[in-house]
């Protein structure tokens, strides 16, 4: 990607000395905007950026994730049993469900929240602002969405 010139945007690099994980890597970026996106390298979407920018910034919450929903289905039937006696029964349900997009808007007041220089996920730091009862925003995307993490996933773009 270079310097970004050629579509007109500016990317500046950030080296890590040893691997710091999603979220680690963030106190070495110098001159952080107020709300900044963060999203993993291996995933395809049309999510609409500026949507999710305004939406971040409305909330005044210091994260943001993106989701989207998946479906999955149980290739048996489902037993629902109460004291040892069948109650209901479901054939091969679907079961729909929300999963984290790996796609992140930002406030650079959660410096606060990453420790300095140690591996630092982003479900690590989801989970430590869930327990100091730091608001986290969630912004709903209807479109497409993949992660092409997996060789499987790269070979058959298969984008939900």
């Amino acid at each position: 990607c270079k310097d970004g010139k050629q579509w007109n945007v500016q990317i500046e690099y950030v080296e890590e000395k040893k691997p710091l994980g999603t979220i680690g890597p963030i106190p070495q970026i110098p001159d952080l905007p107020d709300n900044f996106l963060l999203m993993n390298s291996d995933i395809l979407t049309d999510l609409d950026f500026k949507d999710f920018f305004e939406s971040h910034t409305k909330t005044e919450s210091l994260f943001t994730i993106a989701y989207c929903e998946e479906q999955e289905g149980l290739k048996y039937g489902m037993l629902e049993i109460e004291n040892g006696y069948l109650v209901g029964f479901r054939e091969k349900p679907v079961f729909t469900y929300p999963v984290n997009m790996g796609i992140y808007m930002a406030h650079k007041k959660i410096l606060d929240y990453i420790p300095k220089e140690t591996f630092f996920g982003a479900d690590e730091l989801v989970l430590n602002l869930l327990r100091l009862k730091q608001p986290i925003a969630t912004f709903f995307h209807e479109g497409k969405w993949g992660d092409v993490g997996s060789i499987k996933n790269y070979e058959t773009q298969q984008v939900h």
